[in-house]
């Protein structure tokens, strides 16, 4: 592990990185109301450059490794990196806007998988669980603990509901940077992994899946489904180590589970 990679906030750029995730919550929670039946991905793609321009920030994925767009648009048995396009989105689809933010050099990311139209009960309940992993896995970002922790609270809430967390994708650490260390596995044993310090910026994401994980790659080169077509779900914070943990990217959107909010 490469240790000048870990992000470690003091107070100045921790301001920042908190000026940066409120700009990511805000416009996470302006695409509740912009999603919709009918609409096409790339007009969520166009939507959400505009608030974040109109907010003096940037894109922090857009020329990211060359990646072209603000967003990751993924649908359905897209797990993660879905192109914006002209795909429109139907009734009953579930669609995760996955972004980040570049404000005075502090980076913030987020994901968030919204239900289109009415969706099934089914899908409903799925979406419910991996929102519950996400802040099940938060509450083990203290110091001290170890990113095997993390994992393991994951995988312990999505196993028990019968769904199935990514073993090929993973969260990561942020702050000056989009991508650092430590990688965030979605599974893991307690005890096991890197030490998590105070300050420590990472993004905690949870990946998963109603059916089998394995993947592959679309010829766009970025867009990774599903081999089975099973329906994933993606939500993700960006966290300060502390305790208790401090979660940057909150907004009115997190409050509730997804079938209240949605209700």
């Amino acid at each position: 592990m490469n240790k000048s990679n870990i992000q470690i906030l003091d107070k100045k750029s921790l301001n920042k990185s908190k000026q940066s995730a409120k700009i990511t919550g805000e416009v996470l929670l302006a695409l509740k109301q912009f999603i919709k039946p009918g609409i096409k991905t790339i007009e969520i793609e166009n939507m959400v450059l505009a608030e974040i321009k109109e907010r003096n920030s940037k894109p922090a994925f857009q020329g990211y490794n060359n990646y072209p767009f603000a967003t990751c648009i993924s649908v359905n048995e897209d797990f993660v990196h879905g192109f914006p396009s002209d795909r429109i989105l139907l009734e009953g689809d579930i669609v995760t806007v996955d972004f980040g933010v570049i404000f005075e050099k502090m980076y913030s990311d987020s994901a968030y998988t919204y239900p289109v139209g009415q969706i099934s009960q089914k899908n409903m309940d799925f979406l419910d669980c991996v929102w519950d992993s996400l802040y099940s896995s938060i509450e083990q970002a203290k110091p001290g603990k170890k990113t095997g922790d993390i994992g393991f609270a994951t995988q312990e809430v999505l196993l028990r509901k019968g769904y199935n967390p990514s073993a090929e994708l993973f969260g990561h650490g942020i702050g000056t940077i989009l991508h650092g260390e430590p990688l965030i596995p979605n599974f893991g044993t307690k005890g096991t992994g890197e030490t998590l310090s105070s300050n420590q910026c990472i993004a905690i994401e949870i990946m998963a899946s109603q059916g089998n994980t394995k993947t592959y790659t679309k010829s766009d080169g970025w867009t990774v489904v599903t081999q089975d077509h099973s329906l994933t779900a993606h939500y993700e914070h960006t966290v300060v180590v502390n305790d208790p943990p401090m979660i940057l990217t909150d907004c009115e959107l997190w409050s509730k589970k997804p079938s209240i909010i949605f209700k």
